[in-house]
């Protein structure tokens, strides 16, 4: 498990263990549990950070893949048929006939 597994497993078990328990020593230690969750919060927002510099950082090493230029020519259909409000002219009319009929009879 990771550093923020293992944060978050001792806060989940403190909490519990804490809710479970209603003497006065628990509840001094109350401020202690709400020390220990705010300090683990800049090293989570440390780690979203770093995954963040990871992922951008890693995009111009990423070629360009055949399937997003269809994407972005079949974005037009998204305009037409939402935008446009007229999804009538993506309809498509086949230019021979079909041969199903002929295979079955």
């Amino acid at each position: 498990m990771g550093l923020l597994g293992e944060a978050y497993a001792q806060l989940n078990a403190s909490a519990g263990a804490a809710a479970l328990d209603d003497s006065p020593a628990a509840a001094s230690n109350s401020g202690g549990r709400l020390m220990r969750i705010l300090a683990a919060r800049p090293v989570i927002a440390l780690y979203l950070i770093l995954l963040v510099l990871y992922v951008v950082l890693g995009v111009p090493s990423v070629t360009f893949h055949g399937d997003e230029a269809m994407q972005i020519y079949m974005s037009s259909d998204y305009a037409t048929a939402i935008l446009e409000g007229a999804p009538e002219k993506l309809l498509s009319y086949p230019r021979f006939p079909s041969t199903a009929t002929s295979i079955f009879a």
